[in-house]
Parts: structure tokens; sequence; C-alpha cells
């Protein structure tokens, strides 16, 4: 398209597409994920290190005049759940290990989606109830500036 200006591509883009095989790196490193979850804890035993399973991280409201800005930020748009699911973890893990203490996670409002319906918010939901639970202590849905209904700000442990 001619006169149009390119922006540049979000950090981890573009994702591996169905016609391209994925690359061995990813391969490994998506196994080397897989190796690193524990195996689900017994429903009578109490999990030490975790809030209950299956429980979302305390959702708070933001404070009404303050635009947070977020240490870093990850754009999920056109990721199946599967590369958004991979993506999260790793953003989410690495930033924790650097010390960030808030993070925006955007997944877009769902517009494109079948039913008009996000089905990469539904996703981040469900990591945060499972493998994110160590990893952040509460969410809120973005300010309008930074995303509104389409994004969310993580807080990190």
């Amino acid at each position: 398209m001619k006169g149009k200006k390119s922006r540049p591509a979000p950090r981890g883009w573009p994702p591996a597409s169905a016609k391209d095989p994925i690359p061995k790196e990813e391969q490994e490193l998506f196994l080397e994920a897989l190796e690193d979850l524990s195996a689900v804890p017994d429903k009578d035993q109490p999990v030490a290190t975790a809030p209950a399973a299956g429980r979302l991280p305390a959702k708070k409201p933001l404070p009404r005049k303050a635009v947070l800005q977020p240490d870093d930020s990850l754009d999920l748009h056109r990721m199946t759940q599967a590369e958004a699911r991979l993506a999260l973890g790793r953003f989410v893990r690495r930033a924790a290990g650097e010390g960030l203490k808030q993070v925006l996670v955007i997944t877009g409002k769902g517009l494109s989606s079948p039913g008009g319906v996000s089905v990469l918010k539904k996703e981040l939901e469900r990591w945060l109830r499972n493998e994110g639970q160590s990893l952040v202590s509460s969410y809120s849905e973005a300010p309008r500036a930074l995303g509104g209904r389409g994004a969310y700000l993580l807080r990190l442990r």
C-alpha cells in the first residue's frame, strides 16, 4: 500500500503462522516451559506458596485520577490462545524476575473475534487463575488512555 507508514512490530511479533513451521528454538522453549509446570496438587493438600487454586488474584479498581504508567507492556493482538498463553507466561516471568512492579497486557476488545467476544481476555483470566497466581498480586482493567476494556494492568508480587 503506497503512502501508508508502517508501524514497528510489537515485541515477539509475528507469531509463527500455521503455514510456517515452528522454529526449533521455539519448540525447545515451549517444552522447557512445560517441564517447569508442576502437577496439579491434590485437592486435599493445601498449597503453601499460592492462593487457593482456581481463584483469580484480586481485581482492584484504579485510583480515579491517576493514569499509571506500566513498566513494560505486551500486545497479544492476532495471537492464538496457545501463542498468547506462552507469550504471557514468558513476559510476566521475565518482568517479575527483573523486579518490575506493574505491566500492561493488551488483549484487545474482541471486535474482530467471532461473536465480538475477546477470547484472549478469557485466556488471560484463565492464566491468572492458574500459573499467574504466584506472580501477580492483583490486576485491573486499564484506564482508557492505556486501552480501557481491551487491556489489563497486572501488579506483580
